[in-house]
Parts: structure tokens; sequence; C-alpha cells
């Protein structure tokens, strides 16, 4: 039998496998993104976008 774990945001019950953890707490598909982006610590900026910038830098 499957091990059954609830969302911490939504509490809805899913398969300990399918679920994503952050910190030790499972979240649901639907609840993990914003888990995600209110995360301390979350970087929101992604660091390829700033290496391409540097890029278009050079090419002047």
């Amino acid at each position: 039998m499957e091990d059954i774990v609830n969302c911490k945001t939504c509490n809805k019950e899913i398969p300990e496998e399918d679920a994503n953890y952050l910190d030790d707490s499972p979240y649901c598909d639907k609840c993990y993104p914003e888990a995600e982006v209110n995360y301390p610590g979350f970087d929101d900026e992604d660091d390829d976008d700033e290496e391409e910038d540097d890029d278009d830098d050079d090419d002047d």
C-alpha cells in the first residue's frame, strides 16, 4: 500500500512519491510553485538572463 501525505497548504491527500518537498514539507503540484516562490532565500532572478545580457554588451 502506498504511503499518503497531506499537502501542507491545501491538505489534499497525495501519494508520497508524487509529493513535492520543500524544507521537508510535502506540497501538491498545485501548491508547490507558490510555496517555492514564498520560501525564504528563493531567488526569482534567473542567472542565465544576466549572462546573456553581458554577452549582448560585448557585441556593441
